[in-house]
């Protein structure tokens, strides 16, 4: 078995373990808080003791994403626009205080934080960027009379797009950005991780088994993460908190079992986009 196949079963365990890590933190800090309720979000407890945990598996959870590759272009730029828009979740905190815990932590600084930690994860992906082309150009994929349906080309293109969308709106609109960029990415990153489901759905096709638990995960997000954003106004109070718990919590079992569909090859051959 190849050292490949090895790291992409330890990637996707890995997002299992983070998500893991993620939602044993915002438990925990309800635990201890004492309070006897929840933040309206999970995005709010960056505000609150669980704020290292939120931050380092937001980050990680983007890294891992950006680094696996999908079976198909189509999920491989999906993994890699979802993995960009995770590290801003994370880096960018939500502009609303925490409001359900003992031991809040100061919102003073937030703009120094998303001046410092936002511009230095612009520079990483600027970097980032650079070496993918160079690495693309000397595999020679550029090069190809056929390049415009290669992956390679997608995945510039479209990550050359969202650092000049990052990059405008950091500098030019700067009070803009720190109000609403985590907003913003939030809600792209939950497209992505339902855009991944989706197309291992389709592609899938030829496996019955395998395409069928997609599905089902699939129509469980769409469902269920509709039905409690539509229960804010039936006077839900903790309808965000518990629809992104409900999608994270669903990706994770997304992993699990793609990790064991995939187990002994990493990726999946998909027709055209092989």
């Amino acid at each position: 078995m190849s050292s490949a196949v090895r790291t992409y079963r330890y990637l996707r365990l890995a997002m299992v373990v983070l998500v893991v890590m993620l939602l044993a933190s915002v438990v925990g800090e309800r635990l201890a808080s004492g309070t006897g309720c929840f933040e309206a979000s999970v995005s709010a407890y960056v505000h609150t003791p669980a704020q290292g945990v939120f931050v380092a598996s937001l980050v990680a959870l983007g890294v891992c994403m950006i680094v696996i590759k999908g079976s198909s272009d189509a999920e491989d730029v999906v993994l890699n626009v979802g993995g960009c828009l995770a590290v801003v979740v994370g880096l960018v905190p939500t502009p609303d205080p925490a409001t359900c815990t003992a031991s809040p932590i100061p919102m003073q600084l937030v703009p120094e934080q998303v001046a410092n930690n936002v511009g230095a994860a612009l520079v990483a992906g600027a970097v980032g960027l650079a070496v993918t082309v160079a690495v693309a150009l000397r595999q020679g994929d550029l090069r190809r009379a056929d390049f415009m349906t290669r992956r390679n080309l997608a995945g510039i293109a479209v990550s050359t797009v969202l650092l000049v969308v990052g990059i405008a709106w950091f500098v030019a609109r700067r009070d803009g950005f720190v109000a609403h960029a985590h907003a913003v990415a939030a809600i792209g990153l939950f497209a992505c991780i339902v855009g991944v489901v989706g197309l291992n759905a389709r592609d899938c096709h030829r496996r019955r088994a395998p395409a069928r638990r997609y599905l089902v995960i699939l129509v469980l997000m769409i469902v269920l993460g509709g039905a409690l954003v539509a229960s804010q106004w039936f006077g839900v109070a903790l309808w965000l908190l518990l629809a992104e718990a409900t999608v994270i919590g669903l990706f994770a079992v997304f992993w699990v079992l793609q990790t064991d569909e995939l187990w002994h090859v990493g990726t999946r051959a998909v027709g055209s986009d092989a």
